[in-house]
């Protein structure tokens, strides 16, 4: 099971009620009350989606906010792991890290339930197009391509990301979300 911030009370008690039940859960996420997407850009993540589904293009999103540890499991695939590499950023040099970036997929049969994934890189041109248009920066086009990832713009590198680096150490998401609010990421 799982739930956003917002649900996060909701999906405590429901959990506690079936493990008192005798049932077994699995819980997903999130982790607290604490709001974990910068909603500036989960709002430009969800008029993405719209637009992308109004053109015949239905994506679900798959992760967004990760922790540093998560990020540095990530990263750790294919190196010290088992797997493939997925990432080049270790925890802490996503934007992932604090909330400003999602990886999407695509559905390849929409009219099927639930989601049938579509990774190959031509399902994800549409965000070429679409994803400057809601303030966004896709992935597919950067030199070691990552297709189904979106993000706000700015901070990309790990220089770039620094001072959310600095913010969340010094004061967690809300520092980051209190600096992004100043408008220096526009």
């Amino acid at each position: 099971m799982g739930a956003d911030h917002a649900g996060f009370e909701l999906k405590q008690a429901v959990k506690q009620q079936l493990l008192d039940a005798g049932h077994e859960v699995e819980d997903v996420g999130t982790e607290s009350a604490e709001s974990v997407d910068y909603p500036p850009f989960a709002a430009a993540l969800t008029d993405l989606l719209a637009s992308a589904m109004a053109a015949g293009a239905q994506f679900w999103a798959i992760s967004g906010f990760r922790t540093y540890g998560e990020q540095t499991a990530l990263w750790q695939q294919g190196r010290t792991a088992p797997g493939r590499i997925v990432t080049n950023a270790m925890g802490g040099q996503s934007a992932h890290n604090f909330g400003i970036a999602a990886d999407l997929c695509r559905d390849g049969v929409v009219d099927r339930a639930g989601l049938q994934p579509d990774y190959k890189p031509e399902a994800y041109e549409i965000l070429r197009e679409l994803a400057p248009r809601h303030g966004l920066v896709w992935g597919g086009s950067w030199r070691f391509p990552d297709f189904p990832h979106v993000q706000l713009p700015n901070y990309v590198t790990s220089s770039q990301l620094q001072p959310l680096r600095a913010e969340y150490e010094r004061a967690g998401l809300l520092g980051v979300f209190t600096y992004l609010d100043q408008g220096v990421c526009k």
